[in-house]
């Protein structure tokens, strides 16, 4: 390239990236692939919601992608950085420092506050308790919860509860949040609720997500859909693929 071109503008860096990635598991004398070669990239501030069936490995792409398991084979790059030259202290905490988690069962601790639970992700770093309790107050605020600020999870319905994690992930300010099955636990109209709520926080904060779920009407809210079967990625409706569409072809 002559010194007086400009190199061509590729974009912004994927958030999170996975290449040629397996994960296979052993169940007595079975192996499970749970995923067969997926690639992808997800791009800062998409929203993007993976969808398919039980045993699709939706939820295994999360766990990967948020450095929550190690894959087989392949990589996963988050943030520029590779995953897999990284020692266990090393990844705790790329995952503490990046990505922010929601699980469908809540995972609150039952004895804390709201407040507490949303704080305890900070317990350990070197903060202003003060200052962080302010930012618990405007989080749980802003998920609609500035009155339950001191209830513990018994006194709050599943949609509350799914909400304080909310705020919980987001506490540390993660690039990157993953939601898996969020709404699998809770009816309809809180599901509903908490669909547009991650749909505002994704709008407002430029918050990149990515929702795991085998529920097609979330699927609407999302800038983009992955469909994945048998561990494979089958459909990729863009515009974030960095491999367009040859990686279909191998997922």
């Amino acid at each position: 390239m002559n010194e007086n071109q400009e190199a061509p503008d590729t974009g912004p860096e994927p958030v999170v990236e996975t290449r040629d990635l397996w994960k296979l598991f052993k169940l007595g004398d079975e192996v499970v692939k749970a995923l067969k070669g997926v690639t992808l990239a997800v791009d800062p501030g998409e929203l993007v919601v993976i969808m398919g069936p039980s045993g699709s490995g939706k939820s295994t792409m999360l766990h990967l992608m948020g450095g929550l398991e190690r894959p087989t084979k392949g990589e996963i790059i988050l943030e520029g950085q590779p995953l897999s030259g990284l020692t266990e202290s090393q990844l705790s905490t790329m995952r503490h420092r990046a990505v922010g988690f929601i699980f469908q069962s809540y995972n609150l601790i039952p004895l804390l506050t709201a407040t507490e639970n949303v704080e305890l992700p900070l317990v350990f770093d070197d903060v202003d308790t003060d200052e962080v309790r302010r930012n618990c107050a405007e989080l749980l605020e802003r998920v609609g919860l500035g009155h339950r600020l001191d209830h513990t999870p018994s006194r709050m319905s599943g949609g509350e509860q799914q909400r304080v994690a909310i705020a919980r992930a987001l506490i540390g300010r993660p690039r990157l949040l993953l939601a898996d099955e969020p709404t699998a636990n809770l009816d309809h109209k809180n599901g509903e609720a908490i669909i547009e709520l991650l749909t505002t926080l994704n709008h407002e904060m430029g918050m990149t997500t990515v929702i795991s779920t085998h529920d097609r009407s979330v699927a609407e809210h999302a800038s983009r859909v992955i469909e994945m079967r048998d561990g494979k990625v089958i459909s990729d409706s863009g515009p974030g693929q960095a491999t367009s569409d040859n990686h279909l072809a191998t997922a």
